[in-house]
């Protein structure tokens, strides 16, 4: 296992880091009696820091002179049917690495997650637009797989169902402060795996449950991996002092008492912490085979520990499993600490987190964190070497945060990153300034862009070979465009500020141009309609804007989704929301899209005619409701899916040539993706 990278070293000499705090290096735990000596020492050290701080501030209120020690010292390619007629595919962010989605196609059919069911559809030929199949799935569908003869559906369950059939009891809340153990019901994270078979039908072939939440995933091949983390995990510590005093005393004289009713809290979670073991601190997973729910048995060498104290409380696991081998468990790596973002190559799968500001909000950056009160930790896993089990490569850590998972992408073995930062020194409340971090193999800060854009912020990034594309905002939209053929000198090669913003950039004609989806703005940075615009960046020193689109006031799931635009063949498909009056309307909107002839609007295809009369609630059930979700590419159609059914339209004159009513949603919860 490679080294972490030593940013934020003070050593002098060509060692001496370019820039930010000491990362959260890993430690990976050679037996469970050594991951639960290294958790302890993590509770340890947060369970102190919280004391001394407490009594810091204590002390810092009656003026007191004395001086504050430094706290907490105390496989192959699928093969293809050459019988599927040509189709899109979700829209990913790195070829050959799928993501899931909540509707997949391999062109004969359509899989719809539709409420707590999963839709299999005829969907070729066209004429025969039917229902194949409804299978039920347990908890609330999020996402799904499709992988040859194989579909792997991601839902949430209710805990407490499978805890009692396993004969466990749910684990203790670690945020006590003062009420004693209290249970709590952690979400449970279900996949289910279900064989396909050629007449379009699916059975269950194999269901994990694990607590915790969806967090992301990849499918590499026949080869997933699942990406879940999770909060409140750990020891149900108190942070309540038995004594506060009077109304007064937190100010006057009883601030004696209150301290050393501090240290008497801080004495009574060290005797926690010496007699806790590791059921105190994992998550645990469940398995149901033959009928019966099976508790998995922990692999204590497949977790790794941060730096004590540097991370947030919970955990991250990457559950790895293998589609051609159902009959073996998966393997799973974890982490403690949790992750907000997921981004992964062919080789590579990297999970970042922002970094542990300390609970209540009163130490961002207590500690050594200087010139940014935020920071990111990255941890790099190796999905190549050993394709079964994820390893860890090494860790580093960012000053700033990373807007989503495009700020990240690896380029032959080199990691680029977008951030945007927090400054804090005097007067600089709500200041920002932006940057873009190159990494070699093993996390070694290798080259820098810094002090892009003060007082923005990053809404969209993009890498394309040696290009970077980042877009800030704040009153005008700077598209940079950065030279990153030279990863330890990366350099920005041109800007351009326009009105409005960009929220996804998508690479079209070989990377010469960049199709993006945002908001139109005025020069003084007032925010207005959906806008759709084309980029010339052939000449990157000089990009322009060539063309755009401007949308009715509305708002479109792509502005946020990526999975939610689909650009095929010359043509964007993109959910649209808007108001008529008092009533929502929601459509599939189709445009041509040509860097020479610009951006044509081809079709508003509506689906109201789907849903008859439904009620306020129907309509409104789930965050997205019945509104049009996805749009499909099959030969020479544009398929719309919502939650109402799917509509078929022909490419050529834009007629709808099919329709399929999916059965109507009876509650709120069953609208819930």
């Amino acid at each position: 296992m490679a080294a972490s990278s030593a940013i934020g070293c003070a050593d002098a000499g060509p060692e001496k880091p370019l820039f930010g705090p000491a990362p959260a290096e890993l430690q990976r735990a050679e037996s469970c009696e050594h991951l639960l000596d290294m958790l302890k020492t993590d509770a340890h050290f947060k369970m102190n820091l919280f004391i001394d701080l407490q009594k810091y501030w204590l002390s810092q209120t009656e003026e007191q002179s004395s001086s504050f020690a430094e706290p907490g010292g105390g496989g192959e390619d699928l093969a293809t049917d050459v019988s599927q007629p040509e189709h899109s595919e979700t829209n990913t962010q790195v070829e050959g690495v799928d993501e899931a989605d909540i509707v997949k196609t391999d062109g004969n059919f359509l899989y719809v997650l539709h409420g707590q069911q999963l839709e299999i559809i005829n969907a070729w030929p066209v004429s025969e637009l039917t229902s194949q199949a409804s299978v039920a799935i347990e908890g609330h569908p999020l996402e799904m797989f499709l992988a040859d003869d194989h579909i792997v559906v991601y839902s949430r369950v209710d805990a407490q169902p499978v805890y009692d059939a396993a004969g466990v009891e749910p684990p203790v809340s670690n945020y006590g402060y003062g009420y004693g153990d209290s249970y709590y019901m952690p979400s449970l994270t279900k996949i289910t795996v279900l064989g396909l078979d050629d007449g379009g039908g699916a059975t269950v072939a194999k269901e994990h449950y694990f607590e915790g939440d969806y967090t992301s995933s990849r499918r590499i091949d026949n080869r997933v991996r699942t990406v879940i983390g999770g909060y409140g995990y750990g020891l149900a510590l108190d942070y309540s002092p038995d004594y506060w005093g009077s109304p007064m005393g937190y100010w006057g004289s009883d601030t004696d008492k209150l301290m050393s009713a501090y240290e008497s809290l801080r004495f009574k979670n060290l005797a926690i912490i010496a007699g806790s073991d590791l059921d105190d601190y994992l998550a645990q997973s469940f398995q149901r085979k033959d009928g019966e729910m099976v508790v998995d048995a922990p692999s204590c060498e497949g977790f790794y520990v941060p730096t004590k104290g540097s991370t947030a409380e919970g955990f991250t696991t990457i559950h790895a499993m293998d589609l051609g081998a159902l009959d073996q468990d998966p393997v799973t790596t974890s982490v403690i600490g949790s992750t907000d973002t997921v981004y992964s190559s062919k080789d590579a799968m990297y999970v970042a987190a922002q970094g542990w500001h300390f609970m209540g909000g009163m130490t961002a950056g207590f500690g050594g964190l200087s010139g940014s009160a935020s920071n990111t930790h990255i941890h790099k896993f190796d999905i190549a070497t050993d394709p079964a089990v994820p390893t860890h490569v090494a860790s580093t850590t960012i000053p700033g945060r990373i807007h989503d998972q495009f700020s990240l992408d690896e380029h032959d073995g080199v990691l680029r990153v977008a951030v945007t930062q927090d400054l804090v020194a005097a007067n600089t409340w709500g200041a920002t300034s932006n940057a873009l971090y190159t990494f070699d193999a093993e996390l070694g800060a290798i080259g820098q862009v810094d002090g892009l854009a003060p007082n923005e912020q990053i809404y969209s990034a993009r890498f394309v070979g040696d290009r970077g594309y980042v877009v800030t905002f704040r009153q005008v939209d700077p598209l940079f465009v950065f030279d990153l053929s030279d990863p330890h000198n990366p350099t920005k090669l041109g800007e351009l500020k326009i009105p409005g913003f960009s929220t996804y950039m998508h690479p079209i004609e070989d990377g010469k141009y960049l199709l993006t989806v945002g908001h139109d703005g005025t020069d003084q940075g007032q925010i207005l309609e959906p806008a759709l615009q084309i980029f010339d960046v052939t000449d990157p020193t000089k990009p322009t804007l060539v063309h755009k689109e401007t949308l009715p006031d509305g708002w479109s799931e792509a502005e946020s989704n990526h999975k939610a635009f689909t650009y095929y063949n010359g043509m964007l498909a993109i959910p649209f929301s808007s108001w008529n009056g008092s009533s929502a309307v929601s459509t599939l909107e189709l445009f041509s899209i040509d860097v020479v002839d610009g951006i044509h609007k081809l079709a508003s295809i509506d689906h109201a005619h789907l849903y008859g009369d439904v009620s306020q609630q129907q309509y409104y059930c789930g965050y997205y409701g019945h509104g049009v979700r996805r749009g499909v590419f099959i030969d020479d159609y544009i398929y719309s899916i919502s939650s109402g059914g799917v509509v078929v339209n022909e490419l050529a004159d834009m007629g709808t040539v099919a329709s399929l009513q999916l059965s109507a949603l009876s509650s709120a919860n069953d609208c819930y993706y």
